[in-house]
């Protein structure tokens, strides 16, 4: 079985577009699966999401049935769903999942973001049919997908998934706004990086947040961001194949995230053949 993954929004906290990041983009997160099977499954709905849309229901008019996992409610990772054209039209099915927020459901954050004091179209008019649905750690079937949800280290109630193709299809760790160092935080129990690698092993590829430099990290203790540095370690730790840094930093424009991204191929090449990308908009990697 073929998996297609395509990243249609790579940055993190804000769009930031521009000639600057034109090369790796600047639409915040949203990556799409497809596996040539039933419907397609979508990573978060962020900014990008609505140049998905925009593609989706021109080049693929009769794909009417859609899932999206959210890793969490950050305005980054939700903002684009008021602008996902399918959203608004008949006949398709669209089920969202992802965690509770603390202390609210997750259809109530969703609602709230397109409540008229703040947007103009509120979901109950969409025009699509619309479900969501709350999710706990554990294994879920999503369509032709076996999804492993497990918490991250990550303010609020984050969640990364292990996407798998069927049951012995080529599988992929989604793993925005995780800070990989700095002990045990944000409510997790002692342990959770060896289950955090034990839950990521042998993945195809591992989709890891990278926003800060070491530099930065050492400013911006329990903002919930890793480096690419820790990415790459825990990328090895797993037995990941092929690691792509994501949710690039909205002040890294094209020249610093080369430089990050040389780094992190340096890294990896001390220790093992372990393929090294950073995430651009638009880029496809077939499995």
């Amino acid at each position: 079985m073929t998996v297609q993954v395509t990243f249609w929004g790579v940055r993190g906290s804000i769009a930031a577009p521009g000639k600057k990041t034109a090369r790796y983009g600047g639409n915040t997160p949203c990556v799409v699966l497809t596996n040539g099977s039933d419907g397609v499954l979508v990573l978060d709905a962020g900014t990008g999401i609505r140049l998905f849309g925009e593609w989706l229901t021109a080049h693929q008019p009769a794909t009417r049935r859609i899932d999206v996992l959210l890793s969490h409610v950050h305005w980054d990772h939700i903002q684009g769903l008021p602008f996902f054209k399918p959203l608004y039209q008949e006949g398709y099915r669209i089920g969202i999942r992802g965690p509770a927020p603390e202390g609210r459901s997750l259809e109530e954050v969703l609602r709230q973001q397109m409540d008229p004091v703040v947007f103009p179209v509120p979901l109950a008019r969409a025009g699509a049919e619309v479900t969501v649905d709350e999710l706990e750690p554990g294994r879920v079937t999503v369509s032709s997908w076996i999804v492993d949800t497990i918490r991250l280290q990550h303010p609020g109630v984050t969640f990364g998934y292990r996407v798998q193709a069927g049951s012995d299809g080529p599988s992929i760790g989604y793993l925005t706004d995780n800070e990989l160092g700095g002990g045990d935080r944000h409510g997790l129990a002692a342990g959770w990086y060896h289950d955090l690698a034990r839950k990521m092993a042998g993945v195809d590829v591992l989709i890891h947040d990278a926003m800060y430099t070491d530099a930065m990290q050492r400013d911006r203790n329990g903002w919930g961001h890793s480096t690419p540095r820790e990415a790459v370690d825990l990328a090895l730790a797993c037995g990941a194949k092929h690691l792509v840094l994501f949710h690039h930093d909205p002040a890294h424009d094209d020249p610093a995230l080369d430089r990050i991204v040389d780094q992190a191929r340096r890294l990896a090449a001390k220790q093992g053949s372990l393929s090294v990308d950073g995430a651009r908009e638009g880029q496809t990697i077939s499995l």
